[in-house]
């Protein structure tokens, strides 16, 4: 269960960031095509319209800041816990453990799910190196 969780601790960042530019997004793309539907109807857009718009915008652009808010928190809170975790792998040099460090602070929300696959996800005892194509290293 732990690995689940550090998985959606993983994941999480990437997925808010995309919920927050879609929101960001999404209500350009409805202006522009309720314009381009007003204009090929040859029909002025009426007040129901623009209610309905200024609604539909407004919540998105406040669904975008929080995800955007939660997104910067979580980011941090990640580069936190993810740190930690590589500086107490056992699989790591002190080498690879000062790269993971810099990696998940430089790119963040990238290298989580990564890192969450190479050394969270598929566990291994202490004694054991991680193993890539087949090749021990």
């Amino acid at each position: 269960m732990k690995k689940f969780w550090n998985g959606v601790l993983a994941f999480g960042p990437l997925v808010c960031f995309l919920i927050s530019i879609g929101c960001m997004v999404i209500p350009e793309v409805i202006v522009l095509l309720f314009a381009i539907y007003s204009t090929a109807a040859g029909k002025e857009p009426n007040e129901a319209g623009f209610a309905i718009m200024a609604v539909v915008f407004t919540v998105m652009l406040v669904v975008g800041v929080i995800t955007m808010f939660l997104f910067v928190i979580w980011t941090i809170a990640d580069i936190v816990v993810f740190c930690i975790y590589a500086l107490k792998n056992p699989r790591l040099d002190d080498g690879g453990k000062a790269l993971w460090c810099c990696l998940l602070i430089a790119l963040q929300f990238f290298v989580f799910p990564v890192y969450w696959w190479i050394y969270i996800r598929r566990e291994q005892p202490n004694n054991t190196s991680v193993t890539y194509n087949g090749v021990k290293g």
